[in-house]
């Protein structure tokens, strides 16, 4: 069996048994003719991953991971980088560790949370470093932002950030709103108590306080099993951009489904073909 069929195989494995892990899908062996390159970047300490399918990029993805989640895990738990780059789209992957990738740290952010990158980052560095090494991630290209959990608040802080650089964007079991989560030690450990700085939970990173600096694409997916991210975050940007956008193209989903790569894994190809139509 030649690499190709055999991977693709561990990837339609992965997908169909859904909970479990596929070990033979990893960022050593996921390529999917002998021209498709990898190279892993170290920007400012940090490492970022880029894939180069084996063809000119008909578009490329920065995909986010969630909260002290791996930057490998979208191509080792599930089949985006097979289908991705089959389709003929680069990948960039950063490194984000414990990010809630906010725009600037304060007195109250746990010290042990400040060596991670913030969203500056992404900005000023990674899309800077990515564009000079490899001509991708330029204004005017065809650019996409995808992320999971907290990877899925970076993607749409980001889609607010550089609202004519993203071409369309694909979010997953995200939080956009975090008064709504006054509780929440991810945010607490960031921004401080809700209690104490609430006007800074309100107005800072708070994507439906920006909503309407909004412009971009959207698929917005969410298990409405998630017991880690409540699914009313995401059904509540849905709706919040349907009233306030109606002409732009919005695609919701929310499968009976939790907060995992089972999950996850089976929104790849909806987001694909999501991104695919905006080309």
């Amino acid at each position: 069996m030649n690499k190709v069929v055999f991977l693709l195989s561990c990837s339609i494995l992965y997908i169909a048994t859904a909970s479990k892990r596929c070990d033979f899908v990893n960022t050593d062996k996921i390529m999917s003719s002998d021209s498709v390159e990898k190279h892993t970047l170290e920007i400012a300490g940090h490492k970022v991953d880029v894939w180069l399918p084996g063809q000119p990029p008909k578009g490329c993805i920065l995909l986010l991971p969630g909260w002290n989640f791996s930057r490998t895990d979208w191509c080792a738990r599930s089949s985006m980088c097979i289908q991705a780059l089959e389709r003929g789209f680069a990948l960039v992957m950063p490194e984000m560790g414990k990010s809630v990738y906010a725009e600037r740290l304060f007195p109250e952010t746990r010290a042990d949370w400040r060596q991670y990158p913030t969203r500056p980052w992404l900005r000023q560095q990674v899309i800077k470093e990515v564009s000079a090494r490899f001509g991708l991630l330029e204004p005017g290209q065809n650019n996409f932002v995808v992320g999971l959990s907290t990877g899925a608040r970076g993607a749409a802080l980001l889609c607010l950030d550089m609202p004519d650089f993203w071409k369309g964007a694909a979010l997953l079991s995200g939080d956009f709103d975090q008064t709504q989560m006054p509780s929440d030690n991810l945010m607490r450990g960031y921004y401080g108590s809700y209690k104490d700085f609430a006007e800074r939970w309100k107005t800072v990173d708070n994507v439906i306080h920006r909503i309407l600096e909004w412009r971009t694409p959207v698929y917005i997916g969410h298990g409405t099993e998630d017991k880690v991210v409540p699914p009313k975050q995401s059904k509540h940007l849905c709706e919040v951009l349907h009233k306030v956008y109606p002409q732009l193209k919005i695609v919701c989903h929310f499968p009976r489904a939790g907060h995992d790569y089972a999950y996850w894994g089976s929104e790849v190809k909806p987001i694909l073909d999501f991104l695919e139509s905006l080309l």
